[in-house]
């Protein structure tokens, strides 16, 4: 029985939803809610969801990580940016820099290969905006923490985008058979991540020169979407792995990104309660009525 990926995105969207219901008794993040339901429902729980319709939703992450890209750019104000200053640069850089010299370290020392360190040192700088920005948006946080924490988040990316291109390129080096220039597998991802950055750039200025034009809610909705797709569609980018180290590093991703994607939104959301930032909701006090009793 063959049946169409859209009668199981409704499945999904259905159980995401249901998940959000049950997630808030417990008082965690929708977006747990949304990752545990996915555990269990997909093919390798309950199977309620197939590998094969897992595989035909292909453009749905992609398109769904543009808008949460776009919406994390959202959060670059220049005016905040100058009042504060490089602080959010600062934090997202040495925090990328930190965690990739971590594991790069801790895996030299106990006896595993130079290109398998370098590499899971570079994805050690990966973080998950989607998660962080859903908490921010979930909760309505707002406040310091807040207007540096998605600025941060952005550029820690950014960095272990540049870091895990290099990387690659010295892995490629070092396993190729043939004479490849260090200096230009180094450039190379470099130059691609640069010009991402200029062609984002140039879009952005072509999305506000659009926004003058079209002032309706709905026009300005639309733009962003085709904004958003068009730039997904000119922005491909090329990861050359190392076969011998392929599986390993593809097993340890997943894994890292389930522990990290369940914990991530809990820790964010403990970190911007204690700033603070999320009001605490609290339940209205029934005063029960005082008896009066009969004067003596």
């Amino acid at each position: 029985m063959i049946v169409h990926p859209f009668f199981y995105l409704g499945i999904a969207i259905v159980l995401a939803l249901l998940s959000s219901k049950i997630i808030k008794k417990l008082r965690l993040p929708n977006v747990t809610g949304y990752l545990i339901m996915g555990l269990i429902a997909g093919p390798y729980i309950l199977n309620f969801i197939p590998i094969d319709a897992v595989q035909s939703f292909k453009a749905i992450p992609e398109l769904a990580l543009g808008f949460i890209a776009f919406s994390i750019g959202a959060e670059f104000k220049l005016k905040y940016l100058k009042k504060i200053g490089k602080s959010p640069v600062v934090i997202g850089v040495m925090e990328a820099l930190g965690a990739v010299i971590l594991v790069f370290t801790a895996l030299i020392l106990t006896g595993h290969a130079l290109e398998f360190s370098l590499l899971l040192g570079a994805i050690a700088a990966a973080t998950a905006p989607a998660a962080t920005l859903m908490v921010v948006r979930q909760y309505k946080a707002k406040g310091p923490v807040t207007q540096t924490l998605l600025p941060v988040v952005a550029v820690d990316d950014a960095v272990a985008l540049m870091v895990f291109g290099v990387a690659a390129a010295i892995v490629t080096t070092f396993n190729s058979t043939q004479e490849i220039s260090m200096i230009i597998s180094i450039l190379t991802p470099l130059v691609e991540i640069l010009a991402a950055i200029l062609i984002g750039g140039l879009m952005g200025v072509a999305f506000s020169y659009l926004t003058k034009w079209f002032t309706g809610r709905g026009n300005r909705l639309s733009i962003a979407m085709g904004m958003v797709a068009l730039n997904i569609g000119l922005s491909s980018v090329a990861v050359k792995v190392s076969p011998l180290y392929g599986q390993q590093i593809k097993t340890i991703i997943l894994a890292c990104t389930v522990i990290y994607e369940l914990i991530g939104p809990l820790a964010t959301k403990i970190a911007l309660t204690k700033a603070g930032e999320i009001k605490q909701e609290v339940k209205p006090v029934i005063k029960k009525k005082e008896v009066l009793k009969p004067a003596a």
